[in-house]
């Protein structure tokens, strides 16, 4: 097996058996990295375009076309971890905070819905 046709197996598998030759997949994929075989079958005929997208994958009617998902990029700080600024609700001293959305009165009941009366909430 040559270069390329290993590098397509491993971004783009065709099942030719549910194939129908629509050709949906060649004319969806945004970098014409698709191209009929000499069958009429779809293959990744230039896996160099290919970016994984999986537009292919979706718009395949027969579901006869998967897509290997790319690697997912590392986010956070650069060192594998995930940074923890945007869901910080601890204290600086490394405590919970104990943010309580519904106060209530104060006196362990429940306060009025607000702007209907007192009288009126349920």
């Amino acid at each position: 097996m040559d270069r390329r046709k290993a590098e397509s197996t491993d971004k783009v598998h065709i099942y030719r058996r549910w194939c129908k030759q629509c050709d949906i997949c060649i004319e969806f994929c945004p970098k014409n990295a698709l191209a009929p075989d000499p069958d009429q079958y779809p293959e990744l005929a230039y896996p160099d375009r290919c970016n994984q997208c999986g537009l292919c994958q979706l718009r395949c009617p027969d579901f006869a076309i998967s897509v290997t998902p790319r690697p997912k990029k590392q986010s956070g700080k650069g060192d594998g971890t995930a940074s923890s600024a945007r869901h910080n609700t601890g204290r600086a001293d490394g405590t919970a905070s104990s943010t309580n959305h519904n106060p209530g009165r104060g006196d362990g009941t429940a306060s009025p819905v607000d702007g209907v009366p007192e009288e009126h909430a349920s």
